[in-house]
C-alpha cells in the first residue's frame, strides 16, 4: 500500500480512505464515467432530478421519524433540506448504527463532527 512509501500515520478521524492514495490521484474510471453522467441529468432535467430526490428523502424522513427511539435531526421542509438526511438513534453510538445498518445492507455513516448518521455520505469539517 501507499501508506508505507508516505509514512502515512492513522488518523481515525478521517477515516480509512488514506490507505488507498497518498494523495492527489484521480479515480480515473468516475472521470471517465462523468460525461455519460451530465450526458443522463441533462437528459433526465434538473427538476425532475430534484424531484425523485426530495420525494426519496422526504419518504425516508417521514420513516425515520415515525421510528420511536430515532431523532430526526434534518427538517421535514424540503425547502430547508435535500439529499442529506441526519438523525440519531436513543441508546446506541453512531458507529453501531452504520455497522448494524450495514449488516442490513443500508449503506450508511456518521458525521465525525456531531455523531449523527448521514446515509451515504459523511460531511468533513
Amino acid at each position: 500500500m501507499f501508506y508505507s512509501l508516505i509514512g502515512w500515520r492513522e488518523r481515525p478521524d478521517v477515516g480509512g480512505g488514506q490507505l488507498m492514495t497518498p494523495g492527489g490521484y484521480h479515480a480515473f474510471d468516475h472521470t471517465w464515467a462523468l460525461g455519460s453522467a451530465f450526458d443522463l441529468h441533462a437528459s433526465l432535467g434538473k427538476d425532475r432530478i430534484a424531484g425523485r430526490v426530495h420525494l426519496l428523502n422526504r419518504q425516508l424522513k417521514e420513516g425515520l421519524r415515525a421510528m420511536p427511539r430515532v431523532r430526526l435531526q434534518t427538517p421535514l421542509d424540503e425547502t430547508l433540506s435535500s439529499g442529506i438526511v441526519c438523525f440519531e438513534v436513543d441508546g446506541m453510538a453512531p458507529d453501531r448504527v452504520v455497522a448494524t445498518l450495514a449488516g442490513q445492507g443500508v449503506l450508511a455513516s456518521r458525521d465525525p463532527c456531531t455523531g449523527r448518521h448521514t446515509p451515504g455520505y459523511v460531511r468533513d469539517c
